[in-house]
């Protein structure tokens, strides 16, 4: 999985990544010949007696590799291909029915590719290959046998194009899907039937993050001035674990300064793999991230982090140290603080988030609403201006989670802070101003907490219950009383006492 490390290990990264490229041409490339060779044992002359009439085995491979691979990278197999079987078979005219057939069918797959990326799938784009396969085979003849008769027999050849071209994409389909779960593949971004970022091929995860860098100039004048507005700015994200399938298929989200959005989704949907992404904890196989108006890079990356303050779901797993206090103060040493300025700093989060008393204390000493406020305030004594919480509640009992939500609304009231929290507790969701549902690699909707909580179909799909409070609003309203949507209980006892 790619990650945002030194320029060395980014360099062997490369090395590696283009060496497993190589290796994969050179598989394809046999095993196109020996599709080519079987395609001569079969008497398709016999069923279909027109001069150039073939089966377009090797689009499989061609296919398979524009899918894997890129352009370039089907080309080189196209020549390869070409060459042994010329080779092996020795004649002028086994050169030019090999080569002309498979070049017609790479340049107008390649070219449809390129226009209709995101329109258009794997049967689509190989219908119209086997028809330029036929094309190319067609044309190779009338070079051999020099008369343009032969030019006669294309609407034949171009409809039995397509129909092989409708078999071998669908073969192509499932070849491509067992492939990708083999190691060889694992890194590598399907270039058909998902949409991609504008400024790479996504030649494969390595080179993307190699490349990203350069390529921020790429956005539109219009996605830039966003992403400079914006707190976080996603666009086009793709991102996949290894050996398993794509999590992510063009992700976009836009989050101004100062908001607080609740994250939500089935189990497994991505909900914490999105946010990691926002600090570098994950890189994305193809996309743009922009943190502060800040593009997230290798060189930007220890920089964007000081800005983003990640509270995880067990803040045992954010202890260090053998004190609350040093605890605390690590991430300022590792900055390198002056310690005048440590101090000042502990000092004063320690009376904000009321830890003061449990200072010389073990972390593993404290309850786990104790520990997620020393963990708090070990993120908030750094000063970051995104806060992001992992289901920060999910192992809390109910008063710690009251307690972590109060506190939450305090820093959201300070209008200092953008919080993202990925979270199911239903008094986190309606405190905050935006919900995102993460469903099936996308977003699946971008609501406010009010309009979740009225769509019973989507929140049974979250696994979400409504606070009791507005349960009973809504239960009473459904018995015909006069209140209101709430769940303030004050406001819901007036409402009754009027009625």
């Amino acid at each position: 999985m790619p990650s945002y490390n030194n320029t060395n290990r980014i360099a062997v990264s490369k090395q590696s990544e283009a060496l497993k490229k190589a290796v994969i041409i050179a598989i394809f490339s046999a095993v196109a010949v020996v599709l080519g060779f079987v395609e001569a044992m079969l008497p398709v002359q016999t069923i279909l007696p027109i001069p150039g009439a073939k089966l377009g085995l090797a689009n499989v491979m061609i296919l398979a590799c524009l899918y894997f691979l890129n352009g370039r990278d089907a080309l080189t197999l196209v020549i390869l291909k070409t060459l042994l079987m010329t080779l092996m078979l020795g004649t002028f005219s086994a050169f030019l029915f090999s080569f002309l057939g498979s070049l017609f069918s790479f340049m107008v797959m390649y070219a449809i590719l390129k226009i209709g990326r995101d329109n258009v799938s794997l049967i689509g784009i190989s219908v119209v290959g086997g028809a330029a396969h036929n094309a190319g085979q067609l044309t190779a003849a009338y070079i051999v046998f020099g008369t343009a008769n032969i030019f006669y027999y294309l609407p034949v050849l171009l409809i039995t194009g397509v129909v092989t071209g409708i078999f071998i994409g669908i073969a192509v389909k499932y070849i491509v899907a067992a492939l990708a779960k083999l190691p060889l593949f694992d890194s590598l971004a399907p270039q058909i039937g998902v949409a991609q970022g504008k400024e790479t091929s996504a030649d494969s995860a390595a080179n993307v993050t190699a490349a990203v860098a350069g390529t921020a100039n790429d956005v539109g004048t219009a996605h830039a001035s966003s992403a400079y507005e914006n707190a976080v700015f996603m666009e086009n994200i793709h991102f996949q674990y290894p050996h398993r399938s794509p999590l992510f298929h063009g992700i976009s989200l836009q989050v101004p300064r100062g908001q607080w959005v609740s994250v939500i989704g089935p189990n497994g949907s991505g909900k914490s793999t999105l946010l990691k992404l926002i600090n570098g904890l994950f890189t994305p196989h193809a996309g743009h991230i922009y943190v502060n108006g800040e593009y997230l890079n290798e060189e930007s990356v220890a920089d964007i982090r000081r800005q983003v303050g990640f509270l995880f779901q067990n803040p045992d797993n954010q202890f260090f140290a053998t004190t609350v206090r040093d605890d605390i103060a690590f991430g300022m040493e590792n900055r390198q603080l002056p310690l005048a300025d440590m101090e000042r700093r502990l000092e004063q989060v320690a009376d904000e988030y009321r830890v003061r008393e449990w200072l010389d204390r073990h972390p593993s000493e404290l309850s786990g609403g104790q520990k997620q406020r020393v963990a708090i305030a070990g993120m908030m004594v750094l000063n970051p201006d995104i806060l992001i919480f992992d289901e920060a509640t999910s192992m809390l009992d109910e008063r710690s989670k009251r307690e972590l939500t109060a506190q939450l609304q305090s820093l959201h009231a300070s209008g200092r802070y953008t919080i993202l929290s990925v979270t199911h507790d239903a008094e986190e969701i309606l405190a905050s101003d935006r919900v995102i549902v993460v469903k099936d690699g996308t977003i699946a909707a971008d609501l406010t907490p009010s309009e979740l909580f009225a769509d019973e179909a989507l929140m049974k799909e979250c696994r979400l219950q409504a606070p009791f409070t507005l349960q009973l609003a809504k239960a009473l309203q459904a018995r015909g009383m006069d209140v209101p949507d709430t769940n303030d209980e004050r406001e819901l006892v007036n409402a009754l006492w009027r009625s």
